[in-house]
């Protein structure tokens, strides 16, 4: 099923489908509302097709206060699937279009309304996790809060040399924590990022391309004195890049826990962290306070455990630190190395069966170019990888994660052997995406990048 925006060419199949839809209505002013769609910023379309032919449609708005308590939100003004598409995932992918419009437009909240007697419609707009507020003059009205991915991490730049020189650098925004955030952004999703950050003019740099990629920063916190980290990445002659060094001014200006908000987890879908700077105490603590915030809003938690041994007084305290937050989390996705540090083993079975004591609800253990290994419960699951050509594997962890919480937002932590399938194999297939171009942020796949990846999801 291919979802879209509404095009100028598409005009009579989708009168057609209107037509089917609202058979009152007058033909000219289907005619008018179709024209203007297709010329506002604050009114569109969305198109689903299958096989080449149309099998839905979706019209959205901007509504200033709908049903009088909404407040400024998206509306669902008509959603219609043909009676031999439906069952087939075109209403929901539709719905979830309508939604990602809206995310992008600043807006956190839905809102539509069926006639009163509509029960399939009713049941339609209760799946997709609309709840009903009242029944008035025949029609049903409907809200729904769009939740976010909330990321908590460090405020990072990576700085590429321009030649093999190495005299001159061009910035771009770096970290494991920062290309989820990125990564969820790209894909659509309402994304927010808690960090500290300060005045100076790599801070108002991080900011300014963090939110170009539409993620909210109106819960990390500014601090004039903070510095940013960042890494330098050397070109040699052969024009490789190489590591040089790794500064940090202000290691121990973090976001502390009385800075933390509820308001960024009221709303969540899922909560995603990872150990990068549990070493230091300040943040150790923040993650702790943050992964109780998490549990408290009924938020999901998702951890990367991203070792990093050099940061880490012993190997020791780092085991130590994160086997405390797999106990928590509800996702977690580590490599098979991180794998045989955290667990001293050699084997991936041994080192499931010593993990099998947390009973983590849902682990993913990737092997690069050789697919992930998903494991619920008792279900250990192999899931291969899409096979590219990479040109460079710097990030493809971090778009793995991004794709895996986009399928958890949009579809919930996965319950049975199909759905943890196509949850790991559609990370999978954004992690082999983002191998096909060089640097980390810079490759994280795009949603309409990822459009053919995501035809190929089960609906």
């Amino acid at each position: 099923m291919h979802i879209r925006q509404m095009e100028l060419q598409d005009r009579e199949m989708w009168l057609e489908m209107r037509r089917q839809l609202w058979p009152h209505c007058p033909e000219e002013k289907h005619q008018a509302e179709i024209g203007e769609q297709l010329n506002s910023d604050n009114l569109t379309a969305f198109l689903a097709e299958k096989d080449g032919e149309a099998a839905g449609f979706l019209e959205v708005s901007i509504h200033g206060n709908a049903h009088g308590e909404a407040g400024c939100c998206g509306y669902m003004e008509g959603w219609f699937v043909r009676g031999e598409c439906r069952g087939q995932g075109a209403g929901r992918r539709l719905a979830e279009a309508a939604e990602i419009w809206a995310a992008a437009r600043g807006l956190n909240r839905m809102a539509s309304d069926s006639e009163e007697d509509n029960e399939h419609s009713r049941h339609a707009h209760a799946a997709l996790g609309y709840r009903e507020i009242a029944v008035r003059d025949g029609e049903a009205k409907f809200i729904k809060d769009i939740k976010s991915i909330v990321t908590y991490g460090d405020a990072f730049i990576d700085y590429f040399s321009k030649g093999t020189d190495n005299t001159e650098f061009s910035r771009h925004l770096g970290g494991a924590t920062v290309n989820v955030a990125a990564g969820a952004g790209r894909l659509g999703l309402p994304s927010a990022f808690i960090t500290v950050t300060g005045d100076d003019g790599d801070s108002r740099f991080f900011r300014e391309q963090l939110e170009q990629e539409n993620v909210n920063l109106a819960f990390a916190v500014s601090v004039p004195e903070k510095r940013v980290s960042g890494v330098y990445v050397h070109l040699t002659p052969e024009f490789d890049r190489v590591f040089a060094s790794y500064e940090n001014e202000t290691p121990d200006i973090q976001v502390a826990p009385a800075d933390l908000s509820a308001a960024a987890f009221e709303t969540a879908s899922a909560f995603h962290f990872c150990s990068g700077t549990m070493f230091q105490p300040t943040a150790l603590e923040t993650t702790r306070s943050a992964v109780r915030l998490a549990k408290q809003y009924g938020v999901l938690c998702s951890l990367d455990v991203n070792i990093r041994p050099l940061r880490w007084d012993s190997e020791d305290q780092c085991r130590r630190t994160v086997n405390e937050f797999l106990q928590q989390a509800d996702i977690v996705k580590m490599t098979v190395e991180e794998l045989a540090f955290l667990t001293e083993t050699e084997s991936i079975d041994e080192g499931l069966r010593r993990l099998a004591g947390f009973k983590i609800p849902l682990l993913f253990i990737t092997d690069g170019e050789n697919g992930t290994r998903a494991v619920s419960g008792s279900e250990s699951i192999h899931v291969p990888v899409v096979p590219v050509p990479p040109v460079d594997t710097t990030g493809a962890g971090d778009a793995f994660v991004a794709g895996v919480l986009r399928h958890i937002h949009l579809y919930g932590l996965p319950g049975t052997r199909e759905e943890i399938i196509r949850c790991a194999a559609f990370g999978n297939k954004l992690g082999a995406l983002c191998t096909t171009k060089r640097g980390a942020l810079t490759a994280m796949p795009r949603l309409e990048e990822a459009q053919a990846f995501l035809e190929g999801e089960v609906e």
